[in-house]
């Protein structure tokens, strides 16, 4: 509960899990809370932000170039890599190349995992609320999410 809603949490039961459930939908700030001070500031600035994933190079510069094209025609949108929920030395060195061409804004390695364990902890926490990907919404997002980061092409979310 502490990595979903940090001390709201407290105290900590069932009931208040479905509580704070019950007041929060799927939004980018709660995917992008506690990861990284910057993204938050930009969720509460209203920014457009575009997550994506992939291990394919060629894809992310394509989608890079796309991105790059969208940003030049006026429209503000923030691109923030995060890579895949396995962190592999391929995301390691995808995000390397990344920083030095200026690609998307930059998370660490570390930001990148702690982001996909929070995906996978708020996908648990409601399958222990007994709640199921057709019955809830917010579950079927997260599993919807989860599941593309296993595909071999990459993805894009704003």
């Amino acid at each position: 509960m502490i990595n979903i809603w940090g001390p709201q949490a407290y105290p900590f039961s069932a009931s208040k899990k479905e509580e704070l459930w019950q007041d929060h939908n799927l939004t980018m700030q709660l995917l992008l809370d506690g990861i990284n001070p910057l993204l938050a500031y930009w969720v509460e600035q209203g920014k457009n932000i575009c997550l994506y994933g992939s291990e394919n190079l060629v894809w992310i510069q394509q989608f890079n170039d796309k991105t790059t094209e969208i940003k030049r025609a006026g429209l503000q949108l923030e691109t923030i890599y995060v890579g895949n929920s396995q962190s592999s030395e391929n995301v390691k060195q995808i995000m390397a190349i990344g920083g030095e061409k200026s690609l998307s804004d930059p998370l660490s390695f570390t930001n990148v995992q702690h982001f996909w364990v929070r995906l996978e902890t708020m996908r648990r926490s409601k399958l222990r609320l007994g709640k199921t990907p057709s019955s809830d919404h917010v579950l079927a997002k997260l599993s919807t999410l989860l599941d593309m980061d296993d595909r071999e092409e990459g993805w894009a979310v704003i």
